[in-house]
């Protein structure tokens, strides 16, 4: 509704350039540049108006990457530098207690491999990466009569890592394949940790596809999450495995193409966010599946059709009680989702498509008055209508309705979402 909300809004201009040498035709050298300049305005908190609350954000982003092509493979390096700045002035004019902060970041990045072809069946990918980290943070906040001030230096808040990985690829005239892959991460921070990937398939006869994969995952958290005036330094990194397998079919002379896939993942020290800082949670699961259906009927005719399960739970210590509680945090994702679309070519040139998609209650996180809320979300039912027609194969009339049946829903709380709504054009192609 009308709250008395200023209209908040952002203008961004950037620019990006590429260049690409090619000294013969083995070497391939591509410079790139790219640079954004970002000013708007801001609200002062969730469902909380602010009249004079800016920021500005300048990036930049530079590198090179270089190639080189033989008889049995390629050798790739690629290296960019990204620096960026962020400068907030939250005014008092308008009633609001003062800040203002700026937040830089320097990144460089250099990702070197080579693919080697073996055979025809064998083949192997090696490299090594290593990303160097530093931010600088500076800010005031005056309430009152109280003043405060934080600053960090990027000496001290700064991180370096490097991996070093490997693929080994086979492919088997059976119609078996397999890719073994692992990398072992090297953090500053966080010493080394291995991690690994197993991802075998068999197709047969054209026609049947079975495959799998076994993956451990490590991620570290990032200087914002550690060095932030929300940040916390005693955070340790998410590790996980996961497992996923599924099959892939084709029947009815292939005109039927069915998919279905299960997975279930789970992860140790999850990062998250709570109340006003970052934390570890104890451990978090995820499991579920899906399955897809394309059904072309006719020449004519096409119907394709999905449905989604997904579950899972997090465990994480209760701050009042000191005891392990476990819940459903799979915050605005549903349990169950589907989607069905219809397409039907009347005539050679008038194409005509109808479209529907099931999203099934859950659950939003808000954050409202400096404190956690979770709101029910309804479930709720999209249906779309498209139409094309095409004239002398260069000109294309298109409409397309959206959200026909006007339905009411929400996405995320205190926000709108659209009602009908529709787009019509004409596209003219010159050649």
């Amino acid at each position: 509704g009308s709250q008395g909300f200023d209209k908040d809004g952002y203008r961004r201009q950037s620019v990006y350039a590429g260049l690409g040498f090619h000294p013969n035709e083995n070497w391939s050298i591509r410079p790139f540049v790219h640079f954004a300049y970002e000013k708007g305005n801001m609200d002062a908190d969730a469902f909380v108006d602010d009249k004079d609350y800016y920021y500005t954000t300048v990036f930049w982003q530079t590198g090179l990457s270089l190639q080189h092509t033989f008889d049995k493979g390629d050798l790739n390096l690629k290296y960019s530098f990204n620096p960026t700045d962020r400068h907030y002035l939250n005014d008092s004019l308008d009633g609001s207690d003062y800040a203002k902060s700026k937040y830089g970041s320097v990144t460089h990045s250099v990702d070197a491999y080579i693919h080697y072809i073996i055979s025809p069946h064998i083949s192997l990918l090696f490299g090594n990466s290593i990303r160097l980290e530093k931010t600088n943070q500076h800010g005031v906040n005056i309430f009152g009569p109280y003043i405060y001030k934080n600053d960090l230096s990027a000496d001290s808040a700064q991180t370096n890592a490097m991996d070093i990985y490997g693929s080994f690829f086979l492919k088997t005239d059976n119609g078996f394949h397999l890719e073994l892959g692992g990398r072992l991460n090297q953090h500053k921070l966080y010493g080394s940790h291995p991690v690994f990937s197993i991802n075998p398939s068999w197709l047969i006869n054209d026609r049947i596809k079975f495959f799998a994969n076994i993956a451990s995952t490590f991620s570290s958290p990032s200087l914002y999450q550690l060095y932030s005036v929300y940040g916390n330094q005693k955070l340790k990194p998410e590790t996980g495995i996961s497992y996923e397998g599924g099959m892939e079919a084709l029947f009815a002379h292939q005109k039927l193409k069915l998919r279905l896939t299960a997975y279930d993942r789970n992860l140790k020290k999850v990062i998250a966010f709570q109340t006003s800082r970052y934390i570890n949670y104890d451990h978090q699961t995820g499991y579920g599946g899906e399955a897809e259906l394309d059904y072309a009927v006719n020449e004519k005719l096409r119907i394709k059709a999905y449905y989604a399960y997904l579950n899972g739970r997090v465990t994480a210590k209760n701050a009042g009680t000191k005891k392990d509680s476990t819940y459903n945090n799979l915050f605005k994702r549903p349990e169950n989702a589907a989607g069905i679309s219809i397409g039907y070519q009347l005539a050679p040139s008038f194409y005509i498509s109808m479209d529907g998609k099931y999203t099934g209650s859950r659950e939003d996180l808000a954050f409202i008055n400096n404190s956690q809320q979770i709101r029910h979300l309804k479930n709720y039912i999209i249906v779309n209508l498209y139409a094309q027609y095409v004239w002398k194969t260069r000109y294309k009339l298109f409409l397309g309705l959206h959200n026909i049946t006007d339905s009411r829903y929400t996405e995320t709380t205190g926000f709108t979402t659209k009602r009908f709504n529709f787009e019509t054009g004409v596209q003219w192609s010159l050649f």
